[in-house]
């Protein structure tokens, strides 16, 4: 058991970091970008729905992958 929660874990800290590490790319080039010209309010508001739509995404896969590991540790504790 104490092997699948392990894997499990892994998966879901690389996971996270991926996301994280894109995330912040994205934010910086955003952040750097803004004084740029053309650069307007829907031009800011596409960027943070981006975002919001990302972790979402993100928040519902690292919650499959918990519940992958999950699932796994159980059916090695029952077998």
């Amino acid at each position: 058991m104490n092997a699948q929660i392990q894997e499990g874990l892994g998966t879901v800290a690389s996971e996270w970091q991926n996301f994280v590490s894109g995330r912040l790319k994205e934010d910086i080039a955003f952040v750097t970008g803004v004084p740029c010209a053309g650069s307007g309010v829907g031009d800011s508001y596409g960027i943070l729905q981006r975002a919001m739509d990302d972790s979402g995404r993100e928040y519902l896969l690292i919650g499959k992958l918990a519940g992958s590991m999950t699932s796994k540790a159980a059916a090695t504790v029952n077998a």
